[in-house]
C-alpha cells in the first residue's frame, strides 16, 4: 500500500509546530468550527496549537438536523469562550452538508509588549489590551468523500462567519521607545462601541478512521462607524492554522 497519504497527513501535522502565533491586534479570530454532520450521531473534538495559544473545539449533533458547538482559545493574556447552536442538512447521499451556527462568545486580549515585534530595531512597541461580546451567523456548504483505496477519509468546506463585536474595552497604541520619554505614534481608545466582521474560511479536512487533519484558511474584513478598524489586525489578513479532529461515533444513527 501506497505511504504518500500518510506523509500527506504528517505533513499537515507537523505543520501545526511552525503554524503562527495568534494575532496580537484588539480583535483575535477564532478557527471555525464546520463539522459537517450527517445521519451519523456523532461528536467532533479538534485541537489546534500555534506558538502561543491552545484552541479546542467540540460540535455534536444531539439531534436530527441540530447541534451544538463550543471553542475555548486561551494563551498568554488570551482568553476567548464561544457557543453555538445550529442546523445542518445534507444530500440524499450525504456527500454535500448544509449547515447554519449561530452563537456568543466573550473575550479578553491583554498585551504589553517590550520587545521588538514591530520593528527589528527595538524601537517600536505596541500594547493592545480588549475586552468584548461577539455574536455571530456562521453559514458554511461542504463536501465529504472518500478514496477507499487508501482508505482515506476527506471533506472541504466554505463557510463565512459575520459578526458584531461589542467592546466593553478598546486600546491599542504604538510608541517609539528609543528616546528616553516614550513617543506614541498611534494611540486608540473607545469603549461601549461596535463594530462588524466579515470572515470567509476555506476548510480541508484529511483523515483515516477516526483522526482527521485540518488546514484551514481564513481572512477579516471588518467594518465600523465608531471604531478606527485599521487597528483591530495585523497585516497580512490571511491566517493559516492547522489542527488535529477526533470523531466519536455512536453505533446508533438517526432515522
Amino acid at each position: 500500500m501506497s505511504l504518500k497519504p500518510y506523509y500527506y497527513m504528517l505533513g499537515i501535522v507537523s505543520a501545526m509546530l511552525f503554524s503562527g502565533c495568534a494575532i496580537r491586534s484588539v480583535y483575535i479570530p477564532l478557527s471555525q468550527n464546520v463539522p459537517l454532520f450527517d445521519t451519523s450521531r456523532q461528536i467532533k473534538a479538534s485541537g489546534y496549537l500555534g506558538i502561543n495559544h491552545v484552541e479546542l473545539q467540540a460540535a455534536h449533533n444531539y439531534s436530527a438536523h441540530f447541534a451544538l458547538a463550543t471553542n475555548v482559545y486561551f494563551g498568554s493574556g488570551i482568553a476567548c469562550y464561544d457557543a453555538a447552536i445550529g442546523a445542518y442538512a445534507y444530500s440524499k447521499n450525504a456527500k454535500w452538508h448544509y449547515e447554519l451556527f449561530g452563537g456568543y462568545g466573550y473575550n479578553s486580549n491583554i498585551s504589553y509588549n517590550n520587545g521588538n515585534f514591530l520593528s527589528p530595531s527595538e524601537k517600536l512597541s505596541y500594547d493592545a489590551n480588549a475586552l468584548y461580546h461577539r455574536i455571530y451567523l456562521q453559514p458554511a456548504v461542504g463536501f465529504t468523500g472518500k478514496i477507499s483505496i487508501y482508505k482515506i477519509r476527506y471533506s472541504f468546506s466554505l463557510s463565512a462567519k459575520v459578526s458584531y463585536l461589542y467592546f466593553k474595552d478598546f486600546l491599542y497604541d504604538e510608541k517609539n521607545v528609543a528616546s528616553p520619554a516614550p513617543v506614541y505614534i498611534v494611540y486608540k481608545q473607545y469603549q461601549d462601541d461596535g463594530m462588524f466582521t466579515l470572515e470567509p474560511c476555506l476548510t480541508n479536512k484529511v483523515g483515516i478512521k477516526n483522526i482527521m487533519a485540518i488546514l484551514q484558511v481564513q481572512s477579516i474584513s471588518p467594518y465600523s462607524t465608531q471604531i478606527d478598524v485599521r487597528n483591530t489586525k495585523f497585516s497580512p489578513v490571511i491566517i493559516l492554522s492547522t489542527g488535529i479532529q477526533y470523531d466519536l461515533t455512536f453505533k446508533r444513527k438517526f432515522r
